[in-house]
């Protein structure tokens, strides 16, 4: 990939809220966001024919994001979405990683700084990004499209200024670093789906046993959502 495509780059906040230099690219299918602009009745305690005055309250930034799954850094995603969650190296892996989601955790959840680049002069910032919901969907013989919604704490263009605070928006970032050249995103076959068994959990590790196996399924959508307002 280059910076030929439209794309989405991201980097994890410590403090939410407080824009980090997103650094890694991902390639964009589609990439909406709106300001989510409030706005506010004055109050009166008699009535007339003149207009209503009404006043700019908060934004609330929100959007969605479309992109094939790539083999690669979706983990960071996920991460974003599950709270608290525990990565380990499965044996005999070099670069998978398995990432298991603990269960009934009160952390805060995490936050993404991020650029949508829609071209090498015109981008987006948004910080405190926090992802409400991501879907997965597969269709035999098809690309892998991975989709996410998110809400924002602020949102300014690139090389602009944030309302909340006045400072200066970072410009558009010229070289993060993109998905590798050489790799395809994630394709659909031969898949069996096993509905039913027995659920069970590990060492923070949900997994099922037994249940019945439909061989090759056409197609299959999972959804992890957060339910945020």
């Amino acid at each position: 990939m280059s910076a030929a495509n439209e794309h989405l780059i991201v980097a994890p906040e410590s403090v939410f809220g407080t824009f980090v230099t997103p650094t890694r690219a991902y390639p964009v299918l589609k990439a909406n966001h709106t300001v989510g602009r409030e706005y506010i009745d004055k109050r009166y305690t008699a009535s007339g024919r003149a207009l209503n005055n009404r006043y700019q309250g908060k934004k609330a930034p929100s959007g969605s994001i479309e992109m094939d799954l790539w083999p690669d850094y979706m983990g960071r995603f996920l991460r974003a979405a599950g709270f608290d969650v525990t990565t380990t190296t499965p044996g005999g892996a070099t670069t998978a990683r398995q990432h298991a989601f603990l269960l009934g955790t009160t952390m805060q959840l995490p936050s993404l700084s991020a650029q949508i680049k829609r071209s090498a002069a015109i981008a987006t910032n948004l910080r405190g990004l926090v992802i409400d919901k991501i879907t997965i969907k597969a269709v035999a013989g098809e690309v892998v499209s991975f989709m996410l919604d998110f809400l924002a704490k602020d949102e300014a263009p690139a090389g602009g200024t944030w309302e909340a605070d006045g400072s200066a928006s970072e410009a558009v970032i010229a070289s993060p670093t993109y998905i590798g050249a050489t790799l395809v995103p994630y394709r659909f076959f031969n898949a069996a789906l096993v509905i039913g068994g027995t659920p069970s959990i590990l060492s923070n590790v949900y997994s099922i046993a037994g249940g019945t196996t439909l061989a090759l399924a056409e197609s299959l959508e999972i959804t992890l959502e957060n339910n945020l307002d």
